[in-house]
């Protein structure tokens, strides 16, 4: 069986743009194509049958690809923690969260159904670490988060509008060099827009036009713009993030949160996903100087700044969650 992917490009975000549009019944007349390639179940190039030009060097699933293993085009692609096999359908290393999924084996992709399923990154946040040729070491930081849309009064457009926002603010805020030990710190982050996520399962980011929280079984609401269930939890969390209606002209596209509001507010709770904390919180380890860092939050913060030693929370977070 073939799976025909059109992959086309627009803006820095051909493929996730394309689907999303895809999934909810709309075109984009603007794109202009720039790769097709028809799979085979799991990713393996069916002979003769694919497009792609010299400087695009993504395939399946938009991840990169390595034709250096196999020296066969399209046989390993990089899932940012793992590599990934189209050949046997199978990852080549064990997936770190195998101890959650007893019925699974740990070279497993996509849960053992590649057609439906897509596979991220094989953790929800993740890190890898590589040693570059200049001799300086490289930590990537990957989110892998679902896309919801929870309110009928927000447009599917504006949610993908406000969630490729907070990536490419994370991307650009999310980053830091430690000249003690010569390494760079940066982050990457996978948006999913075709699954559908569920609280206490996923971590995504919930689009909404109210925060909402439960404690001892009563819901209540928050004057928040955004919102994390628990702090520290890097596998299992949802982020919720304000996207208001326009309540005056009805308007679903005009959110009440300007465009960088929003994305400070996705980069800000994404940092209490892995485990940073308010610099005036009693739970704080990590000491904050510059007064843009993106972990202040009141009326009259705007920084999106973070700081290396919050960089270095990170991993320890990754790491303690992948130990439960």
């Amino acid at each position: 069986m073939g799976a025909l992917k059109l992959t086309y490009y627009h803006d820095g975000n051909a493929l996730a743009e394309k689907q999303f549009f895809l999934l909810h019944g709309k075109e984009k007349n603007e794109n202009r194509e720039k790769k097709y390639k028809d799979y085979y179940t799991g990713g393996s190039l069916l002979p003769g049958r694919s497009f792609n030009s010299n400087k695009y060097s993504f395939g399946f699933n938009g991840k990169l690809k390595d034709d250096q293993w196999y020296n066969v085009t399209g046989s390993m692609y990089d899932y940012g923690f793992r590599m990934y096999d189209s050949r046997i359908i199978r990852f080549n290393s064990v997936d770190p969260l195998t101890k959650k999924y007893p019925m699974l084996t740990p070279y497993q992709f996509a849960s053992n159904t590649p057609i439906w399923g897509v596979d991220l990154d094989g953790l929800e946040v993740s890190y890898s670490t590589t040693k570059q040729n200049d001799g300086s070491t490289l930590i990537t930081i990957t989110y892998d988060y679902k896309v919801k849309k929870s309110s009928e009064f927000i447009s599917n457009y504006s949610v993908f509008k406000a969630a490729v926002n907070i990536k490419n603010q994370m991307e650009k805020s999310m980053k830091a060099y430690d000249p003690k030990t010569n390494t760079y710190y940066q982050t990457k982050v996978n948006l999913d827009f075709n699954s559908t996520p569920v609280q206490g399962k996923d971590l995504y980011l919930d689009f909404v036009n109210e925060i909402t929280y439960e404690k001892d079984g009563v819901k209540y609401t928050s004057s928040a713009v955004g919102r994390v269930d628990e702090i520290g939890n890097t596998n299992v969390n949802r982020v919720q993030i304000l996207l208001e209606k326009d309540a005056v002209n009805k308007d679903p596209d005009a959110n009440l949160q300007t465009t960088k509001e929003i994305r400070r507010t996705g980069t800000h709770d994404s940092g209490h996903v892995v485990g940073l904390y308010h610099p005036d919180d009693k739970d704080n380890k990590i000491k904050v100087d510059n007064p843009n860092n993106v972990m202040y939050q009141s009326e009259d913060s705007k920084g999106t700044d973070i700081n290396i030693e919050q960089m270095k929370e990170i991993i320890n977070t990754i790491d303690n969650n992948n130990k439960k």
